[in-house]
């Protein structure tokens, strides 16, 4: 006679051992560890998270687990608020056939626990994985379809079960055990699809995560609960809150065919349900090289379920609304070729061209041919042309998954400005070699951030401005001699030379410094210093083409570049400390304040020193040849170095 379903889900968890699990889903935790962590860092941006830090904090007044980004709290404190930060921001990973987001559940448990005991990381890591993958096949035997009709929500259904399966792995569990934990899991169940639309949703995850964190802690006591929650003629979950379920299909292969696998992320911030449309999106921006100036009109095809909760916020309001919006995320990308978090600050998504945009030149269309999260997206030109693309599978999905590096650079775009750059380093290497970490502890050290009675991260102190302004004025005048010895003697031929197609000529350096000594560094830095609160945009690349630099004539491009340098260091100067202070969003990067503004300045001119010379020694190795140079070593920005 078959296990029943709970009863062996519970078994599959407290038996799991490292070597069961295929290097491919060992890394696909990895994966999905980094990716919570990247949102959990982000977190601390949302409209919300102050509030629900607040009941975090007044759940226990101990101090023994870690936020990521943040201090100390208490357990269930510190798995409320980990929770939310992981979701806050609309960018955390979501299990595709459920409509749910996994992480926000299982790992903020997972850590405290972890934490707390002195786990390796090795068992961390056997943890994530019977906690994910209990909770996505507890989700397929739902029966997703029949429990979204009753409008059940499947976080703080189905997560509950996956966060006690975590924590009981820790904890030693046999498999009695963890079946009363997922018990007590299930009877804690709750939330409806009444909270869309509201940032309840949310809350259903963090509180998922701590009814699992209880239930387990609760069975550790030996608290007697019922073994078979899932399928209980009277109450049973899938009996309850579906019509029966499908129990053969959360144990179908379980331990050859990891449901975990299908656990999608997201590159970019807004609902899990518009990555597809996003995708397209991006396609139509990259491939035809449109913006918001050339476009008339968007259509966009979705499927039913995406088409109904995400086609309702044409006039969006306030930043939830804009990260559920399809017709803000369409405006946005259309305008800043870019999605991240900058796009969905209010002096991005309350500019009046992007809201009429929003609500009266994009289209929404129902298309039941669709299915997912797949999209059809058509723009109609200012030129008459009529574009189209469609996405299949979104960027981030099982089908078209993100890479490592992709995780990576997630994390370090969202970690930069709260940990150091060389304690972001190191917990993407951490991460990576998670079986290698003899304590959890020694991760957690190093993604907690404490900040004092001002709000200052200890963790990434800020440079003094006196002394940074100070600095860069030095380095920013030292670049014109630089460049002057550099380039001196050089002849016509050698100013043009490009040592491949798409790489610039020393010309063309020159004449990129020389443009944005006065457009961009020393512009944005005014403005800062002036209290705007707008970039004038720019498009530096275009700029080498409609200006023809490398036509231009290379010695009087670099006195001009000197000319604009004399003036820039004049203005810094007279620049009082203070004025630096401010901060403006960029589209791309996010806020940007003055003092950022002024080490990205010098990093700039240090960056196409670097390029300049390294173009150099290549013109020289092509003109002498044959002779070979390769004795002097590899040339940077050369193929293959």
């Amino acid at each position: 006679m078959a296990a029943e379903v709970t009863q062996a889900l519970a078994g599959f968890a407290a038996r799991l051992t490292y070597d069961q699990i295929p290097g491919s889903v060992r890394e696909h935790c990895k994966n999905v560890l980094l990716d919570a962590l990247a949102c959990a860092i982000a977190g601390d941006r949302g409209e919300e998270t102050p509030q629900v830090a607040a009941l975090a904090a007044g759940l226990a007044q101990s101090k023994e687990a870690s936020i990521i980004g943040g201090d100390r709290l208490s357990l269930a404190g510190a798995t409320v608020l980990n929770g939310y930060l992981i979701t806050a921001v609309t960018m955390c990973d979501v299990h595709r056939p459920t409509l749910t987001h996994i992480t926000p559940e299982v790992i903020p448990p997972a850590l405290a626990i972890a934490e707390r005991d002195g786990a390796s990381g090795r068992d961390l890591l056997v943890a994530l994985a019977a906690g994910c993958e209990t909770a996505t096949r507890v989700g397929i035997g739902w029966d997703f379809r029949a429990a979204r009709a009753r409008g059940w929500h499947g976080p703080g259904i189905i997560g509950p079960f996956g966060a006690a399966a975590a924590v009981g792995r820790l904890l030693g569990f046999d498999a009695d055990t963890m079946a009363r934990s997922f018990g007590l899991a299930g009877s804690q169940a709750a939330g409806t699809f009444a909270a869309w639309g509201t940032p309840t949703v949310k809350f259903h995850q963090c509180r998922g995560a701590l009814s699992g964190l209880m239930a387990a802690l609760l069975a550790h006591q030996g608290f007697v609960a019922t073994r078979e929650f899932l399928t209980a003629v009277d109450g049973g979950l899938y009996t309850t809150y579906s019509n029966g379920g499908k129990p053969e299909a959360a144990m179908a292969d379980l331990g050859t065919r990891w449901e975990l696998e299908q656990i999608a992320l997201r590159l970019w911030p807004c609902a899990s349900g518009l990555q597809g449309m996003v995708t397209a999106m991006f396609d139509l921006v990259e491939r035809h090289r449109v913006g918001l100036d050339q476009v008339k009109k968007v259509r966009v095809s979705l499927p039913r379920t995406i088409h109904d909760m995400h086609g309702i916020f044409p006039r969006y309001k306030g930043k939830f609304e804009a990260l559920l919006s399809m017709h803000y995320v369409v405006a946005a990308v259309l305008h800043d070729k870019a999605l991240t978090l900058a796009q969905f600050e209010p002096a991005r998504y309350d500019d009046p061209r992007l809201r009429a945009f929003a609500a009266e030149q994009v289209e929404l269309r129902l298309d039941p041919t669709l299915t997912g999260v797949q999209a059809a997206v058509e723009a109609e030109t200012a030129d008459g042309r009529t574009l189209a693309v469609r996405c299949e599978h979104s960027k981030g999905s099982p089908e078209n998954p993100l890479t490592r590096a992709q995780i990576e650079e997630k994390f370090r775009i969202y970690a930069t400005g709260r940990l150091p750059a060389a304690q972001i380093d190191e917990v993407i290497g951490t991460v990576a070699r998670l079986e290698d970490l003899t304590s959890t502890r020694r991760l957690l050290d190093m993604l907690r951030v404490v900040e004092d009675k001002q709000g200052r991260a200890s963790a990434a102190r800020q440079p003094d401005p006196a002394a940074l302004l100070a600095d860069a004025r030095a380095e920013l005048a030292r670049m014109p001699e630089m460049l002057v010895g550099l380039l001196a003697g050089l002849d016509a031929a050698a100013w043009r030379a490009r040592p491949a197609a798409a790489e610039w000529a020393p010309v063309e350096i020159v004449c990129h410094l020389r443009d944005e000594e006065n457009e961009d560094f020393g512009a944005r830095v005014r403005v800062v210093a002036d209290g705007g609160d707008r970039f004038t945009s720019i498009d530096p690349e275009r700029w080498a083409i409609d200006r023809h630099y490398l036509e231009d004539d290379g010695p009087r491009a670099l006195a001009a570049f000197r000319e604009r340098r004399g003036a820039s260091l004049a203005f810094l100067e007279t620049l009082a400390p203070s004025r630096l202070a401010g901060a403006v969003t960029h589209p791309r990067t996010g806020s940007l304040s003055g003092l950022d503004l002024l080490a990205a300045w010098v990093a700039h001119d240090r960056l196409h020193l670097a390029q300049l010379a390294a173009t150099l020694a290549r013109v020289w190795t092509a003109r002498w040849a044959p002779l070979r140079t390769h004795y002097a070593g590899p040339i940077p920005y050369e193929p293959g170095t």
